[in-house]
């Protein structure tokens, strides 16, 4: 009977250090897939992540909005004009005040016709950032280390309890990374409709920058514009910064390989946490509410 069990319970351990040499030599390469996968989506502006989205936006803001925009940039023009004939200090309108009016109207046109095109302007900024960083990412922060060849002897000593502990740690890890790409996928995908629904409707906060009072919707959504813009970037500074973290583990036989493990799944939690947090900090960054 006894000799049953031995030969169960080596045939159990041989088959766990198995597995788990398999996700060891392996464990990284899903998390580099993540790096590559958010660079791809991250460097993408609102017209090459979707062109049909893309001009379908676009007719929406030229055709539907801006028609508003422009009665909107109407009733601005004409509150500054009964704002500075009802003050008593400008009863007196003079050629200069109705100069600085019809400059107001020609600014605010002009604003109008080009908004969209500000606003590309604005992503453009964003994916050029993006693109540098994505750059040195890439090129400087590769995981290319092996963790099974480093604990190779200490997993031939771990019995079968601690091959099963190993293993449950590499399985939770496996399961954030996954989690990762899916949250990627969801604040990508999220942040680019964002995009989009805040595109189309550019005209009509830019149709208030003309007036002091009324500015602050337009100041306010360029501020938006620049958070949703640079929030990509941050994306990546964030996954720069995991790689960094994950490289500078110190990996030695004299630590303990569940120790070293423990180590990486708190960092990739980490990861998961920040990635969620970048849109906030974007905003904070620029201000905007």
């Amino acid at each position: 009977m006894d000799s049953i069990m031995d030969s169960l319970e080596d045939f159990f351990t041989d088959m766990l250090r198995d597995s788990i040499k398999g996700m060891l030599e392996n464990m990284f390469s899903t998390m580099d897939s993540v790096v590559l996968y958010a660079s791809d989506e991250l460097e993408k502006n609102p017209e090459s992540w979707n062109s049909g989205i893309f001009s379908l936006i676009r007719e929406i803001s030229i055709n539907a909005i801006a028609p508003i925009a422009v009665i909107i940039l109407t009733l601005v023009v004409c509150y500054d004009f009964l704002s500075r004939f009802m003050d008593k200090s400008s009863r007196d309108m003079d050629i200069e005040v109705v100069a600085k009016l019809c400059l107001k109207l020609s600014i605010g046109i002009y604003l109008l016709n080009h908004c969209f095109d500000f606003t590309m302007g604005v992503f453009a900024m964003g994916q050029k950032a993006v693109s540098y960083a994505t750059g040195t990412i890439l090129g400087t922060t590769t995981l290319d280390f092996n963790l099974y060849s480093t604990f190779e002897s200490q997993l031939e000593k771990l019995s079968l309890g601690g091959l099963f502990g190993v293993l449950l740690i590499i399985i939770i890890m496996e399961i954030i990374s996954v989690v990762s790409v899916i949250l990627i996928m969801v604040i990508t995908t999220s942040r680019m409709i964002e995009i989009y629904i805040y595109t189309s409707a550019a005209p009509i906060p830019f149709a208030t920058l003309t007036n002091r009072e009324w500015s602050n919707v337009g100041n306010n959504y360029i501020k938006n514009l620049f958070a949703l813009s640079f929030q990509a970037f941050f994306m990546m500074v964030v996954v720069g910064l995991y790689h960094s973290l994950i490289n500078n583990i110190v990996v030695s036989e004299t630590e303990s390989i569940t120790w070293t493990l423990s180590k990486c799944m708190g960092l990739s939690v980490i990861l998961v946490l920040m990635l969620w947090k970048c849109g906030s900090i974007s905003k904070s960054v620029f201000n905007a509410i």
